[in-house]
């Protein structure tokens, strides 16, 4: 049996898989995401495309406003995704923006562009992890941008990103403006950023398909220099998990796994002295796929990402 060792960043927290209060995913846990379809017609012409991706108005970019206190870093974008995506070299650009004074997306902050053709339509959870961290203070926007396909080689692309169904976005969501937003095709200067609920051809209430993945940096720290070592084997692991990590502390430390779909599938306590730890899960009953296993005591906190099958 091969141990498998990998060093990670002590403080990475992969925040938007997890049901609590420092979660910054704004669809519920477990919520149904589902397609938006256009199905109506004008002037006499059929509409055809979704709300959120593809669409006989050439809407090009789509988001979604996550509240933040003090400064984080951003390492990567979650998104559902489906459609028929061309094998040409175009591209789409997952980034983070700030926030403007009118409360849509402002500047480019950073992010990555994946091809088109690269891009999981299953509607299973895609992971995109950013080459470099990207800092936020305070709010920011998560952004899918299909740029200009208006006038490109996109031609019966159907594209999209997922959503929670109507009523996923509570009413008393409905004062933060901007919440979520579509940029329309425009040919004037500027980005035509609208509000998705108010501004948009239907007043849907409902959280987008796209998260953040969140580093929990301190704000006085530049960087992040820490690193622990939590290894499991054997990899991928199947009926059982082994995972060693060196306890900082005497005291009771929680573990979890969660998916990429965000649901918990184990968690467990247990009282551990300070030292290094050798610890075995039963996991014959977990479906195979990737999870973050998350180990945490107090302010201490580990990650990391495993695969089972």
């Amino acid at each position: 049996m091969k141990k498998f060792t990998i060093t990670i960043v002590f403080s990475l927290i992969i925040n938007v898989l997890l049901a609590q209060n420092t979660s910054l995913r704004n669809l519920p846990e477990g919520a149904t995401v589902r397609d938006w379809m256009m199905t109506g017609t004008v002037q006499g012409t059929q509409e055809w495309g979704s709300y959120l991706g593809h669409n006989i108005y050439g809407d090009e970019a789509f988001g979604e406003k996550y509240n933040n206190t003090g400064q984080t870093s951003v390492v990567g974008i979650i998104a559902h995704h489906r459609g028929h995506a061309s094998g040409s070299s175009n591209d789409a650009w997952y980034r983070i923006h700030q926030v403007a004074a009118n409360g849509l997306p402002g500047s480019v902050l950073g992010g990555k562009r994946i091809r088109l053709s690269d891009i999981d339509r299953s509607g299973d959870a895609f992971v995109v992890m950013f080459d470099n961290p990207v800092t936020v203070n305070g709010d920011f926007f998560v952004i899918w941008d299909l740029m200009d396909y208006s006038h490109g080689t996109q031609a019966g692309d159907t594209l999209r990103l997922l959503a929670g169904e109507e009523g996923s976005r509570p009413a008393s969501d409905h004062v933060n403006f901007g919440r979520n937003t579509v940029r329309w095709h425009s040919h004037g200067s500027g980005s035509a950023w609208r509000d998705f609920f108010t501004q948009n051809f239907s007043p849907f209430s409902i959280y987008f398909g796209i998260y953040p993945i969140v580093a929990d940096v301190p704000a006085s720290a530049n960087n992040v220099e820490n690193p622990i070592n939590l290894n499991y084997f054997p990899h991928p692991c199947r009926d059982l998990l082994n995972l060693s990590f060196d306890a900082p502390a005497n005291g009771e430390y929680t573990l979890e796994l969660i998916g990429l779909d965000g649901k918990k599938y184990l968690q467990e306590r247990k009282s551990l002295a300070k030292g290094e730890q050798n610890l075995q899960f039963d996991v014959n009953n977990m479906a195979p796929g990737n999870f973050i296993a998350i180990i945490r005591n107090g302010s201490f906190q580990v990650a990391r990402l495993l695969q089972k099958y």
